[in-house]
């Protein structure tokens, strides 16, 4: 069975949906064998990634379930936070909240209209979302001028949404619905 060599061995599978239809299985052996060591440097998948919003909640929960962290959490040079966790198979899990960030000299030129607009059309042509959200510090005028250029509009502000930093900042919530999304299509076409 699977290759276990045990009485009665047995295996229970669930599924994770994921946004734009993927599914993730997961299998339960018993009996279980001890971990495996995984080295970050070997050809071919080495650990799983979750997009997550509020990524300092996510690794005080973990951490009070008793998950395994690896790493605190983080922020890149690139822009997105992150921190590993390690399941109790070994696997190495990453949990990221994903944002952008572009050198100075970068800044002003539609690099970052021309990427967000990048990632709507992916997340309505590819994933068949309905929706796409964004979150952005209130003070941050330049990325608010972003995602109105492509064409996401202000639907709330969230007090105290996100901690980075040591301290609470406040944001603004923008959505690009797919309708508004489809009818903006014909027009950048033909620009």
């Amino acid at each position: 069975f699977f290759g276990v060599d045990a009485p009665a061995p047995s295996c229970k599978i669930g599924w994770i949906r994921v946004p734009g239809g993927g599914v993730l299985e997961i299998f339960a052996f018993e009996p279980s064998q001890p971990p495996a060591a995984i080295p970050w440097n070997r050809i071919g998948l080495t650990h799983f990634s979750f997009n997550v919003r509020n990524l300092q909640r996510w690794h005080d929960r973990l951490k009070a379930e008793g998950v395994e962290i690896v790493t605190a959490p983080e922020r890149s040079p690139r822009g997105h936070s992150f921190f590993f966790i390690r399941d109790f198979d070994g696997n190495l899990i990453e949990l990221m909240d994903l944002g952008y960030m572009l050198e100075h000299a970068s800044w002003g030129v539609g690099y970052a209209t021309e990427i967000a607009l990048a990632l709507a059309d992916a997340a309505f042509f590819d994933l068949a979302a309905e929706r796409v959200i964004s979150t952005v510090d209130i003070n941050n005028k330049a990325s608010v001028n972003v995602l109105e250029k492509a064409g996401m509009q202000w639907e709330a502000t969230f007090r105290k949404a996100r901690r980075a930093k040591n301290r609470w900042w406040d944001c603004h919530l923008y959505v690009l619905a797919r309708t508004m999304w489809e009818s903006t299509q014909e027009s950048r076409q033909t620009d």
